[in-house]
């Protein structure tokens, strides 16, 4: 019995300090959202904190949250008993609790409310949530040549920005660029380039608008196959 006892102590203890630490890394990587930038310009700049990317930072909060959740629920399982027996007793005392339970509620639904219409006071984290956010902006090249260009093929980008494929190729190979083909993602050469796709991009930016004969450019010929 001593050891049954034991073990239900230390379960207890793991599992409050379980609730605990999943609550402070959820706490640190919400915090870290809370000021990193707008998704388009995050991958574009290969945007990091900690050497992590926006996408690492909110999957951690993602699955930090449902660890925290978890086991809370745990916790709460473990001790429902104390839980009942105390519950049973701020009934007993529900007079002395009706002002606490209105005051309480009141602003869990204005917190809730206010969230959602923007409400002020809160509305003003949320304009500052979006001005930090909207700072990491210096310059025009930290904005995405057009939105989530980063997923696009290197072949399709090119097209949109009027940009033609041979002479992007021959520079990209003069810079040390390597690609696998002209279906490689731009995100993919920059990430195995160990560049961002914004400084992918710079390095042909100037061919937009300008012909092969005009940029004096010939890169390696294509094959058909690439060409499709």
């Amino acid at each position: 019995m001593v050891d049954r006892a034991i073990r239900r102590v230390h379960l207890r203890g793991f599992i409050s300090l379980l609730t605990a630490l999943s609550f402070l890394i959820m706490t640190v990587s919400g915090v870290v959202l809370f000021i990193v930038p707008q998704g388009r310009i995050a991958a574009w700049v290969d945007w990091r904190m900690l050497g992590l990317t926006k996408t690492q930072w909110g999957d951690m909060h993602i699955t930090t949250s449902l660890l925290f959740a978890l086991a809370g629920l745990w916790h709460t399982w473990l001790n429902w008993r104390a839980l009942v027996s105390c519950f049973q007793d701020k009934v007993s005392k529900a007079l002395t609790l009706k002002v606490e339970l209105a005051v309480a509620a009141v602003i869990t639904i204005f917190c809730t409310v206010a969230g959602i219409y923007k409400t002020p006071p809160l509305s003003y984290i949320l304009d500052l949530n979006e001005y930090v956010k909207e700072s990491w902006i210096k310059t025009e090249e930290d904005e995405p040549v057009i939105s989530h260009a980063e997923l696009l093929p290197l072949k399709s980008l090119l097209r949109k920005v009027d940009i033609e494929l041979e002479p992007a190729l021959a520079e990209l190979k003069k810079q040390g660029i390597t690609i696998s083909g002209p279906e490689e993602k731009l995100e993919t050469i920059a990430r195995n380039n160990n560049r961002s796709p914004a400084a992918i991009y710079r390095l042909i930016s100037h061919l937009e608008g300008v012909s092969a004969t005009e940029s004096g450019l010939v890169g390696e010929p294509i094959a058909p196959d690439q060409e499709r």
